[in-house]
Order: structure tokens, then sequence, then C-alpha cells
């Protein structure tokens, strides 16, 4: 099992030659950010995940009901010709609705002149 027995700091997400140590497999803070890095098993960095930080508040959003702490968030709307299905956790479906009743193949092959 690695030994976590330093650590050290860098701007950015450190490259894999930041973990090698005599000492163990240290930590590495990207001071810029205050995220902490480590290197698994498989010799892979990863980040370990902190609290508190969120969603960023300036990136856009599909979301299944409005939430004030996420202005760019936009909830889709039903219409005649789409429905929008969010039961399964984390997916938003949209449905097609009122269509020809033909495949997605019997489209293209009419368009196609088949």
């Amino acid at each position: 099992m690695p030994r976590f027995s330093d650590v050290r700091q860098t701007v950015g997400v450190p490259p894999a030659s930041a973990f090698s140590s005599a000492h163990g497999t240290p930590l590495v803070v990207d001071i810029a950010s205050s995220t902490l890095y480590y290197m698994d098993a498989a010799g892979a960095v990863q980040s370990i995940a902190g609290g508190g930080g969120g969603a960023p508040t300036t990136a856009e959003y599909l979301l299944g009901v409005a939430n004030g702490s996420l202005p760019n968030g936009r909830v889709p709307t039903n219409t005649a010709t789409v429905t929008w299905d969010f039961t399964t956790p984390g997916q938003a479906k949209a449905n097609a609705v009122g269509g020809s009743g033909l495949t997605q193949p019997q489209v293209m092959a009419r368009a196609l002149g088949g």
C-alpha cells in the first residue's frame, strides 16, 4: 500500500511525473483551484473531490426544475412535437410526438427515393 509522505504544490492538473518520490506517493495540490490530486494504483492522476464548490453558475444547464442558484439553467418545455422525460435520474430524454409513424431507416430510405 503506498504511503502519502509528502505534499507538493502546482498550478493546474499535475503531470504523472509530479508523483515520483522515493518516500512514497505524494499528494499534489493545485494552489489555483485548491484541488488535491493523487496517483491511483493504475498510474492515473486522480483528483480528490472537495466540498462546497458547487456547479459553475456561468455554465448553461438543462434542468428538470428551475433552480435559483443556477441562473443560466434552462427548463425544457413540452411542445406539440417534443415532450421531455426526466424520470431516469441523471438523464433528460426528448421524445418526438406526432411524427409520421415511420422509423428512422424508413425516413432515410424515403429521402433517398426508396
